[in-house]
């Protein structure tokens, strides 16, 4: 969402900058960047709110370049400047994301810094809210060592692995969950989601759309289906295993 944000914001300065002098709004454009850069950094809106983004994207240049009278970039150059840029910071996100091994499950689900898909369904399906919550603590839940399952009594050393496929007393909720995932989705391909390595499975019932549940595989709206589904049965399983992992 916020490299949304971001880009929009790119576009529309180079939209200000290349603007012709005839316009007020241009003028007091003008006057506000003079302002920012000689130290009035508490003034609020657009040129406020541009600057921050534009050291983030190490892009101050460009400001001075247009101060200084040397060039503005065309809409053209700005938007693969743009383009560039963003899909840079992407890649070096995406690389930090999954060299560290507390955030390797998220980073495999969410491999591009896009909207996330459950941001979306709650965002269209509000009483899923809760439910898509569970979702994401469970991806992004970390094990420190061994634990043990108060429910089952077995030691683990992924309690988002064992919670989701190997507690044995969390059976009847898991074999509901596949039933009903078994009657949403086409039989093929939940036999390729039950046959595939536990890794894959269990990003895949966390949001995960790279290994299964491919857009060319399933459309948005039965995806949208699938993951409300996985996520009602993953959250009345968790409503029995709350608080049941302890360290030891």
């Amino acid at each position: 969402m916020s490299t949304r944000i971001e880009r929009s914001k790119l576009t529309l300065l180079n939209k200000f900058l290349y603007e012709t002098e005839e316009f007020i709004w241009k003028k007091v454009f003008d006057f506000r960047i003079c302002q920012f850069m000689v130290g009035n950094t508490k003034q609020k809106g657009f040129v406020a709110d541009i600057f921050p983004v534009l050291k983030k994207y190490q892009l101050e240049h460009v400001t001075n370049n247009y101060l200084d009278r040397i060039e503005v970039v065309s809409k053209p150059v700005w938007k693969k400047l743009i383009d560039k840029t963003l899909r840079d910071a992407e890649n070096k996100w995406w690389t930090k994301i999954t060299s560290e091994g507390d955030l390797t499950r998220i980073g495999n689900i969410h491999q591009d810094v896009t909207l996330c898909g459950l941001w979306k369904i709650c965002n269209q399906n509000r009483q899923y809210r809760h439910c898509i919550n569970i979702i994401i603590r469970l991806a992004i839940l970390k094990t420190d060592g061994d634990v043990m399952c108060n429910l089952c009594n077995k030691m683990c050393d992924d309690m988002t692995k064992h919670f989701m496929l190997n507690c044995t007393k969390l059976f009847k909720e898991r074999d509901s969950l596949y039933e009903n995932i078994l009657n949403e989705i086409d039989i093929n391909l939940f036999n390729d989601l039950s046959n595939s390595d536990e890794d894959i499975l269990i990003e895949t019932l966390l949001g995960s759309r790279t290994d299964h549940m491919r857009p060319d595989q399933i459309s948005a709206t039965e995806w949208t289906s699938f993951m409300c589904i996985v996520s009602k049965g993953l959250s009345e399983m968790w409503t029995h295993v709350t608080n049941c992992l302890i360290e030891v």
